[in-house]
């Protein structure tokens, strides 16, 4: 057996806490049974579920590797000769292995409270449950795999943090398949789907992910060579989902009801350009790695820079073939609204460029101990602050200054370019500086 989830499996599955689990939410079911609850005792260990699996579940796989490296023992552990995928299986299923003895006796009553009531819902919550409680666990490793790169989980308030991503993703689950309002038919590329089979299938293909993305992070975290397929490959599925849906409330209405190519397809360049923000939000900026890259560029080697670049890089670089793809169809006249969508697209790209450079700006200035946060308040001032302040001021259209409009045409997109340069020029400036200060190799 993987040493790591039998490790796992002697701290967690001691017979007395396994008793104790089992006599507690025996006595509850006894509890149910003989008090007049109503239509409440229906629901009770469906809460039962969602406070054992996903409240408590999710800090444990937070704790997974956090707690290893507050108690000194995760660098032995990576010098040992477990593989990534027997580190993610250990973490993931052996941390949360307690959870889940007691989720799946709520779960046993869930299922034959089905089979008593309504049949028809026995194999919806049959998946649903569990994919939902490993979704949220899963979730929660991954974004504390993703702080153990930023090397943030030397506080002891971070697992919580961790924990909120992954009750997060499951209060998402729940809205879309347990919420009434939410069971009408989706329209998606075209088709017709019940709105309960496509989320129960979109559960399905995240979850998925969700480990993949987990196990990715592990072979990062033990030096193992990797390169960017995986996230690519998200990516791109991410751009073709939201792609589908016939109506997204963060594009133009005018544009939705007008043009439903050009919906089509700024939709993926939308949804690549929010990857690239959240890529670049929670990877470290990484000066030396930024150099190694230059050098191995300059001397051709292209496998070892794929295999060291980082996500918000091929998010970037997507969002850019993409977009310019966009704007090509838009010029060509082939779209409705062709004079008001490539320019717009152009324009979005540049302050795509600029936001980048403020990240970046941030994160390489010496000294810098903040993190992100400078670059977020400048991001925040820059498309909440200055636009006000400027149309105070008498500035005729000050939001073009800051945002990808419409109607502001090619004058819109020549200022974003514009920006976009100059934050780069400050970007490479601090670069140069580092780069000096840095041994030469």
């Amino acid at each position: 057996m993987n040493a790591e989830l039998q490790r796992n499996f002697w701290l967690e599955l001691t017979p007395r806490r396994m008793t104790q689990m089992a006599v507690v939410l025996a006595l509850i079911l006894l509890t149910v049974n003989v008090t007049p609850l109503g239509r409440a005792s229906e629901f009770v260990f469906e809460f039962l579920f969602y406070a054992i699996v996903v409240l408590w579940g999710t800090q444990s796989a937070a704790l997974a590797v956090v707690g290893e490296i507050r108690g000194r023992t995760w660098d032995f552990q990576r010098l040992s000769a477990l593989t990534p995928f027997e580190m993610t299986l250990g973490k993931l299923l052996g941390a949360t292995s307690y959870v889940w003895f007691g989720g799946l006796i709520c779960l046993l009553i869930i299922l034959a409270r089905d089979l008593r009531d309504d049949p028809s819902r026995f194999f919806a919550d049959l998946f649903y449950f569990p994919a939902m409680g490993l979704l949220s666990q899963a979730i929660a490793l991954f974004a504390s795999l993703v702080a153990i790169r930023r090397r943030q989980t030397r506080t002891q308030f971070s697992a919580f943090q961790y924990q909120a991503v992954g009750v997060l993703a499951a209060y998402v689950v729940w809205q879309r398949l347990r919420d009434p309002l939410r069971s009408s038919d989706v329209m998606w590329w075209g088709w017709t789907i019940d709105g309960q089979e496509f989320h129960l299938a979109s559960l399905a293909v995240f979850l998925a992910w969700a480990l993949i993305g987990c196990y990715r992070l592990m072979r990062v975290e033990l030096q193992v060579q990797t390169y960017p397929t995986v996230w690519l490959a998200f990516i791109l599925f991410m751009a073709a989902y939201m792609a589908g849906f016939e109506s997204l409330s963060f594009l133009p209405q005018f544009l939705q009801a007008n043009d439903p190519l050009s919906l089509r397809l700024m939709v993926p360049v939308a949804t690549l350009a929010f990857l690239t923000y959240v890529a670049v939000l929670f990877e470290p900026k990484d000066h030396v790695l930024y150099r190694w890259l230059a050098e191995m560029l300059a001397k051709g080697r292209t496998l070892a820079v794929m295999s060291r670049l980082q996500c918000w890089m091929i998010a970037y670089a997507a969002a850019m073939v993409s977009g310019i793809a966009v704007a090509l169809v838009g010029m060509s006249g082939i779209s409705g609204l062709a004079f008001l969508t490539a320019p717009m697209v152009v324009a979005g790209l540049g302050f795509l460029t600029r936001d980048l450079g403020i990240f970046l700006f941030f994160g390489l200035a010496p000294g810098q101990k903040r993190g992100d946060m400078p670059a977020i308040i400048t991001l925040g001032v820059l498309y909440l602050i200055l636009p006000r302040l400027l149309g105070a001021a008498g500035v005729p259209e000050p939001a073009m200054l800051f945002y990808p409009l419409p109607l502001a045409g090619w004058i819109g997109a020549i200022f974003a370019w514009v920006e976009a340069a100059a934050m780069w020029f400050l970007v490479v400036s601090i670069r140069g500086k580092q780069t000096a200060a840095l041994p030469q190799t």
